[in-house]
């Protein structure tokens, strides 16, 4: 049948014992059916004498492909049928898609059975309006630009407006302006530098 996959966080651990023990966060080996693959967190962290990727796809025949991140630490992430594992760039000639898609660690908590610990703290900007999908998996409202995976975050922002340099007397009021899109809930975190921006100091927030 025809199939569309959105917004999954897969994460494969572990240690294969034996050769031809081949392991894939996503694996799709036919080719008839249309597949619609958007959105995705596909990581394979598992180790061991085989092969470990995070997608393997028998072609590009009948698919949609794009705004994925996939993840393992070879860097070797997607295979083609039975040919060896290759890299993003690699990948993404070979299958003529996947231009948006990442090869980036999400920065899970740790890999566990908590579904909390898979919230990625890496930016991971998808794109929008995928499948009518408005909440994550935690029932969290989806922002834009959304975030790959089954859960959302802050993380995807663009500071539109950065502060300009201020020259300022001692015990003067200096006022800098930042703006920042994309992040439901921006923070900031002042710092203070008194050797020329060698080393920086965080600054408390008050009166100072």
């Amino acid at each position: 049948n025809n199939n569309n996959f959105y917004y999954n966080t897969i994460y494969i651990g572990g240690v294969s014992v034996q050769t031809g023990s081949d392991s894939y966060a996503f694996m799709s080996n036919a080719s008839a059916n249309t597949k619609n693959i958007r959105n995705n967190i596909f990581f394979n962290n598992r180790t061991g004498p085989a092969y470990h990727s995070a997608i393997r796809l028998e072609g590009n025949g009948g698919v949609t492909v794009d705004y994925n991140d996939y993840y393992n630490s070879t860097g070797l992430i997607g295979r083609i049928g039975l040919a060896a594992p290759i890299s993003l760039f690699n990948w993404q000639t070979a299958i003529g898609q996947d231009a948006n898609s990442l090869n980036l660690d999400p920065v899970f908590v740790n890999g566990s059975l908590d579904a909390v610990e898979y919230i990625p703290a890496a930016a991971l900007p998808g794109i929008d309006g995928t499948g009518g999908i408005t909440q994550d998996y935690g029932f969290n409202s989806r922002i834009v630009p959304v975030t790959m995976g089954a859960w959302e975050n802050d993380c995807n922002g663009t500071v539109s407006d950065e502060p300009d340099d201020i020259t300022q007397c001692e015990n003067l009021v200096a006022t800098f302006t930042v703006e920042v899109t994309n992040v439901a809930t921006p923070a900031y975190q002042w710092q203070v530098s008194t050797d020329n921006g060698a080393t920086w100091t965080n600054l408390a927030n008050d009166a100072t």
